[in-house]
């Protein structure tokens, strides 16, 4: 059992690389509230429920893992990064209210829709967002994916040359 200083200092830690672990369970993470950065990429992990409280978060990598489903994010104001690569997400309308997110990394998942990414009004100028590898139809999101281009964002998606002009 950690001393009462050890416990202390650990809620002031602000970076937590735990990559490639068999982590199942990240309620323990819930407790550290100056947490900034997070990786848990490459773990076992299914319920991120315990980083909806982590509001100093601004980066989280979370790739990797048996993920199905976001997590409601929005209390995590200044989330600015997150990546959930090699997964089985199909959704990106937990990320809506995340305005203050610049980089997505949502590749080789299972998302059709992007519609998501267009009613996050803080997407915009500059931002990044790679959904390689997912399963759109980019003549369908056509609207969607033009939508992105003409606010600045810089999406990394595999289309016919004649849909993402």
């Amino acid at each position: 059992c950690p001393a009462s200083g050890d416990l202390i200092q650990m809620a002031n830690v602000r970076q937590r690389h735990l990559s490639s672990n068999t982590i199942s369970d990240l309620a323990p993470l819930a407790g550290l509230q100056n947490l900034q950065d997070l990786s848990v990429h490459g773990n076992m992990n299914s319920d991120l429920g315990a980083l909806t409280g982590l509001v100093k978060l601004k980066g989280v990598s979370i790739g990797g893992n048996s993920l199905e489903t976001l997590p409601d994010f929005s209390n995590l104001k200044s989330l600015e990064i997150l990546g959930f690569t090699v997964g089985y997400v199909t959704s990106l309308a937990p990320l809506i209210p995340v305005e203050s997110l610049v980089e997505i990394w949502a590749d080789y998942n299972l998302i059709t829709d992007l519609t998501p990414l267009v009613d996050n009004p803080g997407i915009g100028e500059g931002d990044y967002v790679n959904v390689l590898w997912n399963p759109i139809d980019c003549t369908e999101q056509a609207v969607t994916i033009a939508e992105l281009k003409a606010r600045g964002v810089d999406l990394d998606i595999q289309c016919p040359c004649e849909v993402c002009l």
